[in-house]
């Protein structure tokens, strides 16, 4: 009888697990054209029950605000279309095809609640009239002492009174010596509280289902017609749990890549993805309309939005990627030459006490600040000379790190991912307030910006310096305020001004690369003798590109150290990578532009090597073209690869033209580690001296 029963159970878990995989498939071909959000984001925080109802109110409120015209979801096994705007409402209270009550909600109470959950009552004027005095008169006594009480304890007992005189007949005044009051509300506090314990084990046999979904999906990677090896065992504990250094689990992800330059399939943690390694199938995957969505997993771990580095192309992705595409077309990017050769300056400025004591420092210290600068002052329209006497950097620079700390600890350690488990933990402390340095940054200069700019309308002749400049971003944005939210303005915001870390990186790697190479280093600054006279030549934007030998010291230093290491797509369709063969929609892609970088069978057996020379013409005309993706490619290639480029190649100009620089350090000392940006271990340790 025990296995008739255990067979039963396991034919109904099938069936379940079937019912389930239907209705799901039938949600995404459904044609109804409003997002659908993944069940993975309501299942766990608000089915669950692992929070509290007033935290899962409030969870369902933002829903709301987020899609205020409609969406489609899953409650628990249960599918769902959540009308917000009140077109949609109306059409659906007035239809005599939308009357019926949800049956599982209601069924939940183990009552017929009649009428309740199915018409409106008929209006019991003077009742209501009636009782409503009788509640003022049992007040009365509470004008007397003048002290605080709970309305509520009144409330209850006269909407009760009503309800029974209205709808049973009954006055309730003949029970008024009899503990009958608490009795009752008792019994449906039971009742409520009964339906809650009911709730909770549903979810856990959607839990159950949910599991079987996975093993499910698992079954489904081994057997998909894609020729690629599968590894998932090996990479889960190690990278996913957390068991290895940031160091480590860098070195993990790369050998992978160098032991399956073509491509593979994996498991992270419980997500099926597609390891992609050559340029061919790169080539196909960036150029695709189909593979335009970022990992919202990954990025969701940010805890916000990055705006055009992590926007979904389902929503304004498209839109403001247009919008944007202005602010950085040539002609804005020769306006902000003297900019960069300004900060340049003062990074120059600020390295001459180096000279004197002619001991190592860490130079990212000083590019960090500066890139900072140049960010805020092209990006911003603000100065940060005007912040030089406050702790504004160590503030901002700090809760960026923490903010990126807290995405990795729970990337690598999983039971860290649920917010309600994370929220007890001091990176959760420490990841809020950093949060909270951010947005008043990004507040109060978007506040400023607004005032200049108020006044610039105010007065169109204002001659006082404080005028709107239009190649600045955040007075674009400004005004054209109407295409935005005030937090996609302050989410496009935190976009651009954190892109001061991978500028930094980039001019670090470049230098200590220089200082590791002398000879690299005296042929460069050879070019930019002959060939810069004057800072005024700076200003032309072609002088700058006429250098070849820059340019090819500029890519070697981004092949081998690429400040972005890695990058997460999700397939929006069925996606055909070959003939034949199909990734499936809503498959993960994983790009690893590090070891694409430096894959021998492109590069040479010296592809660990600094070689500049590698990027003569006819070489890189002998590779294929998508071989070498610093800022990666297609339409979402980094929007501001040609202010990187431009102001970088500045920025070492001036740097060599008045320092040689040195270090203790070689190739064999650098290791790396990967957030979201790539970094050593150890700092950047140079040495300068001047130049005659």
């Amino acid at each position: 009888m025990a296995l008739l029963l255990s067979g039963l159970y396991f034919a109904v878990f099938v069936l379940i697990i079937g019912k389930f995989l239907y209705d799901r498939r039938n949600l995404i071909f459904l044609n109804i054209p409003n997002p659908a959000l993944s069940s993975n984001i309501v299942y766990p925080v608000i089915a669950l029950g692992l929070v509290s109802a007033e935290y899962r109110f409030k969870r369902i409120g933002e829903y709301c605000f987020t899609y205020p015209d409609w969406f489609k979801f899953w409650f628990g096994p249960k599918f769902m279309v959540w009308i917000n705007s009140p077109e949609k409402i109306q059409k659906v209270l007035s239809s005599q095809k939308c009357l019926e009550k949800w049956n599982f909600f209601y069924g939940l109470m183990e009552r017929d609640y009649g009428l309740i959950s199915g018409s409106i009552l008929e209006s019991f004027l003077p009742t209501f009239i009636d009782y409503s005095e009788v509640l003022c008169d049992n007040l009365e006594k509470k004008v007397e002492d003048g002290k605080e009480f709970d309305f509520f304890l009144y409330a209850k007992k006269i909407s009760f009174d009503i309800l029974c005189a209205t709808s049973l007949g009954t006055n309730m005044k003949d029970y008024s010596n009899k503990p009958l009051y608490e009795k009752v509300f008792h019994a449906y506090e039971t009742r409520i509280i009964n339906m809650a314990l009911l709730l909770s084990g549903l979810y856990f046999a959607v839990f159950v289902v949910l599991i079987g979904k996975l093993i499910y999906d698992r079954r489904k990677l081994i057997s998909l017609n894609i020729p690629a090896p599968i590894k998932y065992n090996v990479l889960y504990p190690v990278v996913v749990l957390g068991l290895a250094s940031a160091e480590k689990r860098f070195q993990i992800f790369a050998e992978y890549c160098f032991n399956y330059p073509e491509w593979l399939k994996f498991w992270l943690g419980p997500k099926c993805m597609i390891w992609i390694n050559s340029p061919e199938k790169m080539q196909k995957v960036l150029s695709s309309q189909k593979c335009l969505e970022k990992w919202n997993f990954f990025y969701g771990l940010m805890e916000r939005d990055y705006g055009l580095i992590s926007g979904s192309v389902k929503e304004k992705w498209r839109d403001h990627r247009k919008f944007f595409n202005f602010s950085f077309n040539l002609k804005i990017l020769e306006s902000f030459l003297p900019t960069f050769i300004d900060y340049s300056e003062v990074l120059c400025d600020n390295l001459e006490k180096k000279v004197e004591d002619g001991k190592e420092f860490d130079f990212f210290l000083y590019a960090k600040k500066i890139s900072f600068d140049i960010l805020c002052a092209t990006s911003l329209g603000t100065n940060m000379k005007d912040y030089s006497n406050k702790p504004l950097y160590e503030k901002v620079f700090d809760a960026y790190e923490t903010t990126e700390i807290a995405m990795n600890a729970k990337f690598s350690i999983p039971f860290l991912y649920p917010q309600t488990l994370f929220k007890f933990t001091k990176l959760y402390r420490e990841e809020k307030k950093a949060q909270k340095i951010l947005n008043e940054f990004q507040r109060d200069i978007l506040n400023e910006r607004r005032k200049i700019i108020g006044k610039s309308k105010l007065n169109a002749n204002n001659n006082d310096g404080e005028t709107v400049e239009r190649n600045i971003l955040i007075d674009h944005i400004i005004l054209n305020e109407e295409n935005f939210t005030e937090k996609q303005i302050l989410d496009h915001i935190l976009t651009f001004v954190s892109g001061y870390e991978t500028w930094a990186n980039a001019l670090a790697h470049g230098m200590l690369l220089l200082a590791m190479h002398p000879e690299v280093q005296e042929q460069l600054y050879h070019e930019i003798k002959t060939n810069i006279k004057s800072q005024e030549e700076l200003k032309n934007s072609q002088n700058v590109n006429n250098l070849s030998y820059l340019d090819m010291v500029f890519k070697e230093i981004l092949r081998l150290l690429p400040t972005v290491p890695m990058i997460l797509r999700e397939t929006l369709e069925d996606f055909e990578i070959e003939p034949g063969v199909v990734i499936p929609k809503e498959t993960n892609i994983l790009i690893h532009f590090y070891s694409l970088h430096r894959h021998k069978h492109i590069w040479g057996e010296d592809a660990d090597e600094f070689k500049p020379e590698r990027f003569q013409p006819e070489l890189v005309a002998k590779r294929h073209q998508f071989s070498f993706l610093p800022f990666s490619s297609g339409s979402r290639i980094c929007i501001g690869y040609k202010y990187s480029i431009i102001s970088l190649k500045i920025a070492i100009i001036l740097l060599l033209q008045r320092f040689k620089f040195n270090t203790s350090m070689a190739m064999k000392d650098i290791r790396l580690r990967s957030y979201i940006s790539l970094k050593l271990c150890t700092p950047h340790l140079l040495s300068i001296g001047k130049r005659n």
